[in-house]
């Protein structure tokens, strides 16, 4: 086939949501001016349109007799059947005109929008109250937004240019270029002009910003990625999707971090400092001050540590898992914090006995045991070897003179009578019980005075950044 093909640009398919009050001119303006293939009237009960012939015909809801030429103003050029009402009981109380709104029409937004990519929504709030109006802004602000594309063919060289046509949801007012009473009054017949507004998500991005920083600062960072990727949809300007993307890309490190994805993390911080610097420092003084950009500089050191370390207990490790126990006994979950107390008891053995000894404690091979507890072990071993659990390990490293194996006993964490023994009883192991608040702070007081016993630097906790705090 020689030559290439223009794709057409897909039809817009457009839903018109419009605030009806007592004059039809302003709805008649949007109207001519969206072309919309579906109308939403929202009405108060006093300017319900009629409905009921082949045209839509809105009230006139003055005493007066009718002008003579108010017919000309009646019929909304739109057919009846491809229009409805949605009918505010209220329209001076904002939460009741909120209420009727959301109800009348959340529903209807997201099964349009979810038909296809050519489906939007242009919302014009220029008719009804001032409270039916602020309503139905409020309610708008919050439905799905998507990214449609067209490809226009730009010369044999340039191949296809995808032009994007963001945020589906687009707000108009029918305001004029003249008005009465010295220009400050109503707006003159025949001078009546259809405005679209800014996006307002990018006027309103500092609210999910906001919310963004509560859930980053309690820990709940995919929830704060969840959050920020929203609005980054909804989100018009680049520079505002740009400083979104800078904030997504941090709480997906950390939460790549929690689920101890150390590479995706550290690929994910690495970003945020070297590419996303400038816009991180876009979002304000407290999302990228000294102290949090020195605390990202240093977490991705300790990245790199983990990272260097691949699959042998190590260091930095023990640190990682008494960090994330505590991290997850500060929100209360304290099953989940035990578990990770339990395998930092282990991976502490682990390490010592790699680094101090040369033993694997998942290949030990039975000759390397001390007697008497070679001959106490010969029945388990498989092909002259051993494979060691947890309460193993100190046993091991008691039997080699190793400290911390006599550390371990004096802490009472050996025998049946262990604080470990929560982790067993925990209803995420073998029991049937949730593990309480005291269980949890007297083991990781345990815990931490094992690691003590190693070195001051496997106390170190790893600190994520708190941002505005």
């Amino acid at each position: 086939m020689s030559g290439t093909s223009q794709k057409q640009p897909v039809a817009m398919q457009t839903l018109l949501i419009c605030t009806v009050g007592g004059s039809p001119k302003p709805v008649i303006a949007a109207i001519g001016n969206t072309k919309p293939d579906w109308v939403i009237f929202v009405c108060s009960e006093e300017s319900e349109p009629d409905l009921s012939g082949p045209r839509p015909r809105l009230k006139n809801p003055s005493p007066e007799p009718v002008p003579p030429d108010w017919p000309a103003f009646l019929e909304a050029p739109v057919a009846s059947s491809a229009t409805d009402n949605a009918v505010v009981h209220d329209s001076q109380r904002i939460e009741v005109c909120i209420e009727s709104v959301w109800k009348e029409l959340d529903d209807a937004v997201r099964q349009w929008l979810g038909q296809s990519d050519s489906h939007r929504v242009i919302v014009d709030i220029t008719g009804g109250t001032k409270v039916m109006s602020a309503a139905l802004a409020l309610c708008a602000r919050q439905w799905p937004c998507r990214y449609y594309y067209t490809a226009e063919l730009a010369g044999q060289l340039r191949g296809w240019i995808k032009c994007a046509r963001q945020w589906p949801c687009r707000y108009y007012y029918t305001g004029g270029t003249k008005r009465g009473k010295g220009n400050v009054g109503i707006v003159v017949d025949g001078s009546e002009k259809e405005f679209e507004t800014a996006n307002p998500w990018d006027a309103l991005g500092y609210q999910a910003m906001e919310e963004f920083r509560l859930f980053f600062n309690a820990g709940q960072f995919a929830a704060a990625k969840l959050c920020i990727e929203e609005a980054k949809k909804r989100a018009g300007a680049k520079s505002v999707k740009n400083k979104f993307q800078a904030l997504e890309t941090m709480a997906a490190a950390y939460a790549h971090w929690e689920s101890f994805e150390h590479k995706k993390a550290l690929s994910c911080l690495e970003r945020v400092f070297l590419d996303y610097a400038n816009d991180m420092a876009a979002c304000g003084e407290g999302y990228w001050r000294g102290q949090v950009k020195q605390q990202v500089r240093k977490n991705i050191e300790q990245l790199k540590r983990l990272d260097t370390a691949g699959t042998q207990p190590s260091e930095g490790l023990v640190v990682e898992l008494a960090a994330n126990a505590q991290r997850r006994g500060a929100e209360g979950r304290y099953d989940d914090a035990v578990a990770r107390l339990y395998r930092c008891t282990e991976a502490i053995a682990q390490y010592r006995l790699l680094d101090q000894h040369r033993v694997n404690s998942g290949a030990v091979p039975l000759e390397s045991v001390p007697e008497p507890l070679r001959g106490q072990w010969a029945s388990r071993a498989e092909g002259g070897m051993l494979k060691l659990a947890l309460q193993d390990d100190y046993t091991l490293l008691g039997a080699l003179g190793d400290d911390l194996g006599k550390k371990f006993t004096e802490l009472g964490m050996a025998g049946e009578k262990s604080p470990l023994s929560a982790r067993n009883s925990s209803i995420l192991a073998h029991g049937f019980s949730p593990i309480t608040k005291d269980a949890f702070d007297g083991l990781l007081k345990k815990v931490e005075e094992l690691a003590k016993a190693m070195g001051d630097g496997m106390v170190g906790a790893v600190k994520f950044p708190k941002i505005g705090g």
